[in-house]
């Protein structure tokens, strides 16, 4: 816009210039009453025109300069581009290590034996934990067989001193730690070695053994070659007593 200006203004002050010359030369001016934009009366004069000219610049100047102002003042200034924040690094967590599962050790199963009776060693023999009496047997027979104190034999098996019949199949638990027969009587009712002739019917091996005492009836059985059992002996067989 300036250039613009500048060269309207210089062409204004040439043309004024040429007519005070043109006007100096050929007479005075003749006087010419202006109102507005025309003269009355006559034609425009030239410098009346060079002043048009010049004012006409002017406002075009002055309108183009307003619009520019208008146009600057209107037009909304551009915001600058927003620039976005930097990320801020996210710390992730370290996940911790999955453990690996460990299968559980196996725990052996000790299964206990089931008890085996206890025995006590009287001689050759092994006492049992447990006895089951055979025709002609009794509580006093097995205390003697076995030397252990009666009552004791009678006092683990709950059985009072005054019964006397026990049938066959009875069980009748051991004591192990009990006292010996010794200490009530002597274990032997009669002497031996010797012989036995069986006299009645109904004795076996297992009675006759308690008619002695302190001998076994695996003794007598093997003695004699005869297997032990609970057979009634024939009458009037010979046995012999270890």
């Amino acid at each position: 816009m300036k250039p613009r200006r500048i060269l309207v203004l210089t062409i204004a002050l040439f043309v004024l210039v040429a007519l005070a010359c043109t006007r100096s030369a050929s007479g005075p001016m003749p006087r010419v009453t202006v109102s507005g934009s025309g003269a009355q009366g006559g034609a425009a004069l030239p410098t009346q025109v060079a002043l048009q000219a010049y004012q006409a610049a002017e406002q075009d100047m002055t309108a183009t300069a307003m619009a520019a102002t208008a146009a600057g003042e209107t037009s909304p200034t551009e915001p600058p581009t927003p620039v976005p924040p930097a990320p801020t690094p996210t710390t992730v967590p370290a996940m911790p290590p999955t453990p690996t599962p460990v299968p559980p050790t196996a725990t052996p199963v000790v299964v206990a034996p089931s008890p085996t009776p206890q025995t006590v060693s009287s001689g050759q023999h092994v006492i049992p934990a447990e006895y089951v009496l055979h025709q002609g047997e009794f509580p006093y027979c097995i205390a003697r067989r076995f030397n252990i104190h009666p009552e004791d034999l009678l006092q683990a098996n709950g059985i009072s001193p005054w019964q006397y019949y026990f049938a066959p199949g009875t069980r009748l638990r051991i004591p192990q730690n009990a006292r010996p027969f010794t200490d009530f009587a002597p274990r032997a009712l009669r002497p031996h070695p010797t012989t036995y002739t069986v006299r009645g019917s109904g004795e076996t091996l297992y009675s006759i053994a308690c008619k002695f005492g302190d001998v076994w009836p695996e003794d007598i059985a093997q003695a004699n070659g005869l297997p032990l059992n609970d057979e009634p002996l024939a009458p009037g067989t010979v046995l012999h007593i270890p």
